[in-house]
C-alpha cells in the first residue's frame, strides 16, 4: 500500500510540472521565430558611391574654412554608407576627440554593419575665434534624415532630426578640425 502511495505521489509531481502541449509549443514557435528572423537578416553591402568632391579652397581664411567645415559634415552620411574615413582621417585634428571616436567607430565596422541616411544644411553662422591665427568656429543647422542602422540582427529605423553642429577649425599647415559638436536644434540662434 505504501509502494502504491509512493508511486502515486511521485506520478503526480511529474505530471504537475508539466507543461500543457500547448504552451510548450507556443514558446517553441516564438523561439523558433526569432531564429529563424535572425538566420533570415543578412546585412546588405554597403553602397559602392562617387566620393564628393572636396571643396576649392580660394586661399581666403576666412571662405575657405566654411568650405572644409560645411564639406567635413556633408562628408559625415558618405563615410558611414561607404567606411572611406580619409577625409575626415586627414582634416581631423587628435584633439578632436568626437571625430577620433567616429573614425575609430567605422573602421572597427568593416563591412558588418553600416549606417545609411543623408544630411542637409537648414542653416549656418560663420564665426571667427581668431582671425590672425585663422581659427574658426561654423555653427551649423541641419537636417538628418532616412537614417537606417544595417546591424547584425536587424535594421534600426531613426526618425528625422534636425540638430545643430559646431565645428571649430583652424589652418596651421593645412586646415583641421579642433572640435566637433552635436547640440539641441534649439540652441541654434543667429542672435
Amino acid at each position: 500500500m505504501k509502494r502504491v502511495i509512493g508511486i502515486l505521489l511521485a506520478s503526480l509531481c511529474c505530471l504537475t510540472a508539466c507543461t500543457p502541449a500547448t504552451e510548450q509549443k507556443e514558446t517553441q514557435t516564438t523561439a523558433d521565430k526569432a531564429v529563424k528572423e535572425n538566420e533570415e537578416h543578412k546585412v546588405p553591402p554597403r553602397p559602392k558611391l562617387d566620393r564628393p568632391l572636396e571643396p576649392v579652397l580660394t586661399g581666403d581664411p576666412r571662405a575657405d574654412a566654411i568650405s572644409v567645415a560645411e564639406h567635413f559634415v556633408l562628408y559625415y552620411p558618405y563615410m558611414l554608407k561607404t567606411g572611406d574615413t580619409s577625409y575626415w582621417e586627414e582634416h581631423s585634428s587628435p584633439e578632436c576627440e568626437f571625430c577620433q571616436k567616429v573614425i575609430s567607430t567605422e573602421k572597427s565596422r568593416l563591412d558588418k554593419n553600416w549606417i545609411d541616411g543623408e544630411i542637409k544644411i537648414l542653416d549656418q553662422i560663420n564665426g571667427i575665434v581668431d582671425e590672425n591665427t585663422q581659427k574658426y568656429e561654423i555653427d551649423f543647422l541641419v537636417k538628418r534624415s532616412g537614417v537606417v542602422n544595417h546591424k547584425d540582427s536587424r535594421e534600426e529605423r531613426i526618425d528625422d532630426k534636425e540638430y545643430r553642429v559646431v565645428v571649430a577649425l583652424e589652418n596651421a599647415s593645412s586646415w583641421k578640425i579642433t572640435n566637433f559638436q552635436l547640440a539641441k536644434p534649439e540652441s541654434f540662434s543667429k542672435e
